[in-house]
């Protein structure tokens, strides 16, 4: 049976205690000797992690590698320098986060696994933390280089990185990354570490899935942030690096693989600031789909005045949909703002002729809120011709839109249509009051 990388690993440690270091015993032995098996020694590998850059530190659990890296703050990352992330306004963010975001609170974090799991298999053999401090934007990156290694690794992390009140802020790591970090350090039998977590990938979803193939970091980095890597790569392939270096021990097998993670965290740097430039409402030229993601959010704020801004603007957008005018129209609906609403409804009636929505919508207002009877069964009447029509498509969840399902508008001129019946239920309302008038 083939052995487990941790057995491979023990054996290697062995061997490498077993061997002579003298130079001159080598030497004696060259002749014999057979060829040099790509292996790194025990002295070998303390000095190219020095060398490396990484420094060795002690914890109650052990010792472990960590390397810091430093940018000054005005170093650019895409659209944008580090500094930006120091004077951006967060109190908009801050609804997002459900939590107050101070900067020096403020870690950024992720991880490269041997898998995409969450579970006990799935084995997280670097860690990067991001952070502020002074004109310098710091990451610290510890490296488990022996399983054995990893509870040093997740208790450092919490020690230096994690005080009380500090925010998260991760790219899919409310999922993945920090459920993960608690997880290790349960099987540790460590307590776990409870702090605030800022989820960058859901705001990105909702901001930009129209324009993006798919909203991962890679192509947020190059669709939204300006961000073009060189030479980088693939976070797929870290694990067969990882566990290339478990056989040899050559950290600069693992270069790559630390420069990837390094420059995931100084995206999540980058996309924090636009995210929040957004939502201060500082960026106007905007698509269609954006301004709704934005408007949704201070609707549900209750920031009417901001969110008004944005549904204008989603419909106004040279890429607006029949869904934008519908949700502009609803909100403006719910203000009561009647002389609006009634405007937006008319306009959507003539530009979509097979659409009875902006007609009904008519139709309450004129009955209900106007008094306007005449009106109200001209667009009734209006609606009725549109359900007859032998082609076309109807909706019949009229103010879900994100879960309407279209329907032929042959079937709707069945008798057991609820749309015709109430349709019809409404004309013969608004006749009996017209009657009732004269």
């Amino acid at each position: 049976m083939a052995r487990s990388l941790l057995e491979k690993l023990r054996a290697l440690e062995q061997s490498v205690q077993a061997s002579r270091p003298a130079a001159n015993a080598a030497a004696e032995d060259s002749q014999s000797a057979p060829p040099h098996d790509g292996r790194t020694t025990g002295d070998d590998v303390l000095g190219q992690f020095h060398r490396a850059g990484f420094e060795r530190i002690e914890t109650p659990y052990g010792d472990c590698w960590r390397r810091k890296t430093t940018f000054d703050v005005f170093t650019r990352h895409g659209h944008h320098v580090f500094a930006d992330a120091l004077e951006t306004d967060y109190r908009a963010l801050e609804q997002l986060a459900k939590a107050p975001i101070s900067m020096d609170l403020v870690r950024y974090y992720d991880v490269e696994t041997n898998g995409l799991g969450t579970g006990a298999g799935t084995f997280p053999f670097l860690h990067t933390v991001g952070y502020f401090e002074q004109d310098e934007l710091c990451f610290a990156q510890y490296f488990v280089d022996d399983y054995g290694a990893e509870a040093a690794v997740l208790h450092a992390i919490a020690a230096e990185h994690l005080p009380d009140g500090a925010m998260i802020v991760t790219f899919n790591g409310k999922s993945f990354d920090w459920p993960l970090f608690q997880n290790r350090r349960l099987l540790h039998r460590m307590e776990r570490v409870e702090r605030h977590q800022l989820d960058l990938l859901h705001p990105s979803r909702r901001l930009w899935k129209s324009q993006l193939h798919r909203v991962r970091l890679a192509e947020v980095e190059r669709g939204i942030l300006g961000v073009e890597r060189v030479d980088d790569l693939p976070g797929s392939q870290a694990p067969d690096r990882y566990f290339q270096f478990l056989e040899c021990h050559d950290i600069e097998v693992m270069e790559p693989v630390l420069s990837h993670n390094l420059m995931d965290v100084c995206s999540l740097v980058v996309l924090q600031v636009k995210i929040a430039r957004l939502l201060n409402g500082e960026v106007d030229d905007l698509p269609s789909p954006t301004h709704l993601a934005l408007a949704s959010w201070y609707d549900a704020w209750h920031d009417v005045q901001a969110a008004a801004m944005s549904y204008e603007r989603a419909a106004q957008a040279l890429d607006a949909t029949w869904r934008a005018h519908w949700l502009y129209s609803l909100f403006l609906k719910r203000q009561r703002d009647d002389v609006a609403a009634c405007r937006v409804w008319g306009k959507m009636a003539e530009d979509y002729p097979d659409r009875i929505e902006p007609l009904i919508e008519l139709a309450k207002c004129f009955e209900h809120r106007q008094h306007d009877l005449n009106r109200a069964r001209e667009v009734v009447e209006e609606a009725l011709r549109r359900i007859a029509k032998p082609s076309g498509h109807i909706r019949t969840a009229l103010q879900i839109p994100h879960r309407v399902i279209d329907v032929p508008l042959q079937e709707s001129m069945l008798p057991s249509s609820p749309i015709e019946r109430a349709l019809r239920h409404r004309l013969n309302r608004i006749v009996r009051k017209l009657g009732a008038q004269g």
